[in-house]
């Protein structure tokens, strides 16, 4: 039975990049790519029953959000793996999308927006009348985890919640800025302080608590490596590239001004046209269906 209370937020594109690598070797008949396209669906599909979630929303990405390469133009700027084709993946995504718009899931996209910055802002809300639980592998999330968001990874089929995330993480959510800032994000080609690793980013957060009062207690003993000075632009920089929520509180970012996709009922005809042309026959079966009509009740 499903839980009413409870919302699934989905990393969509962390889902997709997870698809395609999962599923690179899947083919058509005709031999094109259905990797992502195949994955996608049925990764949430599983997604959905495992969970028993009353509802669930796909956040997808909608590129570089212009202030924060404003502050670090070469900021998510990443050189794609061999083994990973660009044109091919944004292809099969758009599919996958309208695959699932065919099967009545919301989604939210809007070019400019961050999936991130979605992703917060529609926490923030359903948090407010129940249990959220992002599924990503991103770490940037940790930072709004709290009693009533949670986060799933999928890669490890762990959920990381507000009582155990110290089981998978050496800082905890509230440092989860100030210890990216000092080390860096290399997932969003963030750089750090110079010469600063976990180690003495840890062994910083131990001592001073946070950035903040480091900065703003200049009676407190200045650490070897990391000087205030350089630390105080640094962290200027990083805060506004990573802090999620205070992102959202400095351009006014509402949910309010979010697109939601919503579709009212399951799309058999166009789905069957969509899986017909990537050969993929399960989507269209009565009890793979049912996963995702249940979640329009």
């Amino acid at each position: 039975m499903k839980n009413k209370n409870k919302c699934l937020i989905i990393d969509g594109n962390n889902l997709a990049h997870r698809a395609y690598h999962q599923y690179k070797n899947m083919r058509s008949s005709d031999g094109k790519p259905s990797g992502v396209v195949f994955g996608v669906p049925y990764i949430l599909w599983s997604l959905i029953k495992t969970h028993n979630a009353g509802d669930v929303i796909v956040a997808f990405d909608g590129g570089r959000d212009k202030n924060r390469l404003k502050a670090w133009p070469d900021y998510k700027m990443r050189k794609p793996k061999d083994d990973f084709n660009f044109e091919d993946f944004i292809a099969q995504k758009e599919d996958a999308k309208k695959i699932l718009e065919c099967l009545g899931i919301k989604m939210i996209f809007k070019k400019g927006l961050e999936a991130d910055d979605i992703i917060w802002l529609i926490a923030r809300r359903y948090s407010r009348k129940g249990q959220v639980m992002i599924v990503s592998t991103d770490k940037d999330f940790v930072q709004l985890i709290d009693k009533n968001i949670s986060l799933w990874n999928p890669w490890k089929n762990e959920r990381i919640t507000h009582l155990n995330y110290d089981k998978h993480y050496p800082f905890n959510p509230s440092q989860c800025v100030d210890y990216l800032s000092l080390d860096g994000d290399t997932s969003d080609n963030i750089p750090g302080y110079k010469g600063v690793g976990e180690k003495t980013a840890l062994e910083f957060l131990s001592v001073y608590g946070s950035i903040e009062n480091y900065l703003n207690q200049p009676d407190l003993p200045e650490h070897k490596k990391i000087k205030r000075d350089t630390l105080e632009e640094i962290y200027k920089r990083n805060k506004l590239l990573i802090d999620i929520k205070y992102f959202c509180k400095t351009t006014k970012l509402k949910f309010k001004d979010i697109p939601i996709i919503k579709p009212e009922k399951i799309n058999k005809k166009e789905l069957s046209i969509i899986c017909s042309d990537y050969s993929i026959n399960m989507f269209s079966k009565d009890d793979f269906i049912l996963t995702y009509k249940k979640l329009l009740k």
